[in-house]
């Protein structure tokens, strides 16, 4: 009798770690799904933040490359205008 209880004991403490696991892959699957929705949804976006930090910090005439939407691209600043 007491094997059996230690038995339905050490299966209720392993079921337990098994649904505390479960609960943390759970919520690691949540947050990569979110960050991967938000990712696509604004990965192809140049904000309006991010333009002017590149007008700021770039000078004229000077040459920078960036990845962008999974592909490289060069912009400069010819005249205090920026083109791609």
């Amino acid at each position: 009798a007491d094997a059996d209880a230690d038995t339905i004991m050490e299966l209720q403490t392993n079921l337990q770690e098994a649904q505390k696991e479960l609960d943390v892959q759970s919520r690691l699957a949540t947050d990569a799904s979110l960050i991967q929705n938000f990712l696509d949804d604004t990965g192809h976006q140049l904000t309006h933040f991010g333009l002017m930090e590149l007008y700021t910090h770039l000078e004229n005439q000077q040459l920078c490359v960036f990845f962008r939407n999974n592909h490289y691209s060069t912009l400069t600043k010819y005249q205090g205008v920026l083109y791609m």
